[in-house]
């Protein structure tokens, strides 16, 4: 089990892994995909806590380091969904256009303001995160994973080529039960250990992953590598939102 562990931290981040062979890898790599959320969220936990022991005058340099680090860790990965998915939903083509256009290398003009605008918001949430809320924020990067994993497992591909199909058609039966499992477990522990806080965040969560099926049914007629990366960076930006607002809520 260790080959797809490590095939999962190769492919979405950029932690220096042993190399692999075999096609066998990725029949259970997505089961492990919530792993770099766990990596990715102890990394941002562990960095609140170092960077909020120094006395600073404000703390936009510890949002804005926070906001940075997952794209470092990820190399990016999600953005580039992100930003994809942007252009084409903007383009306001057709179906087939759409999906042309998430293949398309070139970065257009929406691809950059939503790019912007989600750098700014991330920004503005980290500023507002305290020591009561940053669990609940470390635990959306398990959360997303699990749920965008799922999303790779269960929902229709819009195409019959490209990363999600692939993914899609060599997991392994037992997939799904697996990451149903990781996300019963996490949810419990997100009420548990976060309580109205961690429930919020999940609700919002949840939401976003309802949200996601429908728009990429309605505009692609599925979904796509560049889609499941989308809903990651929503999901994780939506909870941060929404664990702020909560922590306001219930101080």
């Amino acid at each position: 089990m260790f080959r797809p562990l490590i095939a999962a931290f190769s492919m979405f981040s950029r932690i220096p892994m042993p190399k692999i062979r075999g096609e066998g890898d990725t029949r259970y790599m997505m089961c492990f995909f919530p792993l770099v959320g766990i990596v990715l969220g102890g990394m941002i936990w562990c960095a609140f806590l170092i960077l909020n022991r120094f006395d600073w005058e404000s703390r936009f340099l510890t949002a804005a380091i926070l906001t940075v680090l997952p794209i470092l860790v990820t190399g990016g990965i999600h953005m580039d969904g992100w930003m994809d998915t942007h252009d084409a939903i903007h383009s306001w083509k057709s179906r087939e256009e759409r999906l042309a256009i998430l293949k398309d290398p070139h970065v257009g003009a929406f691809a950059v303001i939503s790019a912007i605008a989600y750098i700014l918001l991330t920004v503005a949430g980290y500023t507002e995160v305290t020591a009561g809320t940053i669990g609940t924020v470390s635990a959306s990067f398990v959360l997303s994973r699990i749920l965008s994993a799922l999303s790779v497992v269960t929902f229709p591909k819009a195409s019959s080529k490209g990363t999600a199909k692939d993914m899609g058609d060599r997991a392994a039966r037992s997939t799904r039960v697996i990451l149903a499992a990781e996300l019963v477990v996490v949810s419990v522990l997100m009420i548990l250990l976060f309580h109205r806080i961690g429930a919020a965040a999940l609700i919002a969560g949840l939401l976003v992953f309802a949200y996601y099926y429908w728009m990429s049914m309605r505009r692609f007629g599925g979904i796509t590598g560049d889609l499941a990366g989308y809903f990651l960076c929503l999901c994780e930006l939506m909870i941060l939102l929404t664990a702020v607002i909560a922590g306001r809520i219930w101080p």
